[in-house]
């Protein structure tokens, strides 16, 4: 995955010291539907600069909260990135969030608005720049799904895609038939996107690991 991160933000000081990691969340995220609401956690280096960006959407499509993942996403942000996750997805059917992925990245590339006002809202990282024009997304699981559903009709601002072990469909085991992969026939979208099939390993899980 770092390999992947240093091929995107090459003029980044990538695997030096980010220096001190801040984490901060911002609770119900409203952007056109108050119905519909996200809850991002966001981890950042706290140097002054300019930094890529790399939006994360967790497990079961974006239900789990990113803090169950923060040992790797402060790894992730130590190699000077800023990561913003998307936590805690609310009243959303699973198939309608790959909309919402579209309307949340239009978001937080405005200039006036988006990342840039949430950190210069944010006293220990006002002087921290997110780079949008060098913007990827991270997904877990089942999020590779929704995600695959929004590249499938555009590619938007995003600069380089990380599925970790991928689920298509709304559940792993295929319950309900709704596949955008249908091998031999390659997806119509051209990022840069990196798999990661992690599979099992010998460490135990804990009660709240996510799917």
């Amino acid at each position: 995955m770092f390999f992947a991160l240093s091929i995107l933000f090459l003029t980044t000081r990538c695997f030096s010291s980010a220096g001190k990691i801040d984490h901060w969340s911002v609770g119900n995220i409203i952007i056109t539907d108050p119905t519909i609401r996200f809850r991002l956690d966001i981890y950042s280096p706290t140097t002054p600069g300019s930094y890529p960006v790399l939006i994360y959407l967790p497990g079961l499509a974006g239900l789990v909260p990113t803090t169950f993942y923060t040992t790797m996403v402060t790894t992730i942000a130590e190699q000077n990135v800023i990561l913003i996750g998307i936590s805690k997805i609310e009243n959303i059917k699973p198939e309608k969030i790959s909309i919402h992925i579209a309307t949340f990245l239009e978001w937080i590339i405005k200039p006036n608005d988006g990342a840039t006002r949430l950190f210069a809202e944010h006293k220990a990282v006002k002087d921290v720049l997110p780079n949008m024009d060098r913007l990827g997304f991270l997904s877990h699981s089942s999020a590779a799904h929704s995600l695959g559903q929004y590249l499938n009709t555009t590619c938007g601002p995003l600069k380089l895609v990380i599925m970790m072990n991928p689920v298509d469909g709304i559940d792993p085991f295929g319950i309900v038939q709704d596949f955008i992969t249908h091998p031999p026939t390659p997806l119509p979208f051209r990022t840069p996107t990196l798999i990661i099939s992690a599979g099992l390993d010998n460490v135990s899980v804990g009660k709240k690991t996510p799917a």
